[in-house]
């Protein structure tokens, strides 16, 4: 990590897309492991998860941010994508925003990335004019739930959540004051 200069925290681009479904991929079958089942884990690779985040990209009202590593100088946003995070308008509740992926390749984490991310997605929605930005985090990814209780989300809710007919408990947390992430 001594030759990182700079991460930039920047809206996503459409060729970033590969990256991004790279990192979910990955992500999915570290992190997920144990908590998603095999069967659905097995359908997910690199090609699958970019296909699935470039239509994603592509929806109207979904947000999306990357974290680019910038070394030795560069400024110009060559730099590798090691993280992203996304987001879309609630379907259900008017007024919130649901924070619905974060994801960090796994030799960048615990150095901030994660929390500028959160952060920058936290700002956006707030300027948009959101009251209210929700997550659900899977049982298990406990990592990930104590993470965002730290950054002041309260859990409202366990409920499971069908994730392509597999069931999976998750714990439904919430963000009722955005001013949180103006600091």
């Amino acid at each position: 990590m001594e030759d990182i200069k700079k991460i930039k925290i920047r809206e996503a681009k459409r060729s970033d897309i590969a990256e991004v479904g790279r990192i979910l991929s990955e992500n999915y079958h570290n992190t997920y492991a144990n908590i998603l089942d095999k069967r659905y884990l097995s359908s997910v690779n690199p090609e699958s998860a970019s296909k699935r985040m470039d239509t994603y990209f592509l929806t109207p009202g979904n947000e999306m941010f990357v974290a680019e590593l910038l070394t030795d100088g560069e400024e110009t946003g060559t730099g590798e994508i090691v993280g992203f995070v996304a987001g879309t308008p609630s379907p259900e509740v008017f007024g919130a925003f649901w924070l619905e992926m974060l994801h960090i390749e796994a030799s960048y984490r615990d150095f901030g990335i994660g929390r500028r991310l959160l952060f920058t997605m936290g700002n956006r929605v707030a300027d948009i004019g959101y009251s209210q930005m929700v997550i659900d985090v899977f049982a298990g990814n406990t990592k990930a739930e104590e993470i965002y209780k730290h950054y002041g989300a309260k859990q409202i809710d366990e409920f499971y959540q069908d994730i392509e007919g597999f069931g999976v408990l998750s714990s439904l947390l919430s963000w009722d004051d955005l001013s949180v992430f103006r600091g």
